[in-house]
């Protein structure tokens, strides 16, 4: 992994950003339902900031890697008053860390 590039993935993400309403608001038609724990995976996160301001699910945690994406995660959940709402987990892409009992 150290061959990743983070600001690279940092900006896909940005330029992201104008999507995820528009996600958010088709996860919910297929999903069918407002309730349920909700977890995002991987490098290319940020369509759960959008389903929780959207108030479509209850709980909301977000296992980002490669090592440090966490930390961007924490800062944009911070930018957008979710940090208290959404649990952020550093993990890897074989999910380490992540309590899959408790989803």
């Amino acid at each position: 992994m150290n061959s990743v590039r983070l600001d690279l993935i940092q900006e896909i993400v940005q330029l992201w950003n104008p999507i995820y309403p528009y996600l958010a608001r088709h996860i919910s038609e297929l999903y069918g339902r407002r309730d349920g724990n909700l977890v995002e995976i991987g490098p290319f996160c940020g369509v759960i900031f959008s389903l929780l301001k959207e108030k479509i699910g209850h709980s909301f945690t977000m296992a980002a890697f490669p090592e440090r994406m966490g930390h961007f995660f924490r800062q944009e959940a911070e930018k957008q008053n979710l940090v208290e709402k959404i649990e952020i987990i550093e993990t890897d892409p074989s999910l380490v860390g992540l309590d899959r009992s408790s989803l």
